[in-house]
């Protein structure tokens, strides 16, 4: 029987190159990355919030399945790199907090507030136009931290 397995998992791998059209794949495996989530929190202090970072597809390994998984689980804040990648999210469904990590232009401003993203100011001028945008919409909390 272990046989049967073993040629079954090789047929299995295979395929996988193939779909791939490359030499190397990777697997996610949601079962180890629970357990890491698991092992990461016990080393934390229990009020530390854990951020996990799904920029660029979450690496490649597909940041909305990601991230809605990890948020069953407890993660309520994400990273991005851009106001896009941000939107998938919201649009597969993350409720969460999602943090623009880079610099973020004004083109980007109305996407992000209506999504309630959240942007990394780098600049004056882009939070004061953050700012601007959000008192034109009269919103009652900017939610602006000052980091020096």
């Amino acid at each position: 029987m272990e046989q049967v397995k073993d040629v079954c998992k090789d047929a299995f791998e295979r395929s996988n190159f193939r779909l791939a059209r490359r030499p190397a794949y990777l697997r996610v495996d949601l079962d180890v990355l629970l357990n890491n989530l698991k092992i990461l929190k016990g080393l934390l202090n229990q009020h530390t919030e854990i951020i996990a970072v799904v920029k660029a597809n979450a690496y490649g390994h597909g940041a909305p399945q990601v991230a809605r998984f990890l948020e069953k689980h407890g993660i309520s804040h994400f990273a991005v790199a851009t106001a896009l990648e941000g939107e998938e999210l919201r649009t597969a469904g993350v409720h969460c907090n999602i943090q623009i990590f880079g610099n973020a232009s004004e083109d980007e401003i109305p996407p992000m507030f209506e999504n309630r993203l959240i942007p990394t100011a780098a600049d004056i001028h882009f939070l004061s136009q953050w700012l601007r945008y959000w008192r034109e919409r009269q919103r009652n909390t900017l939610g602006v931290e000052v980091w020096r």
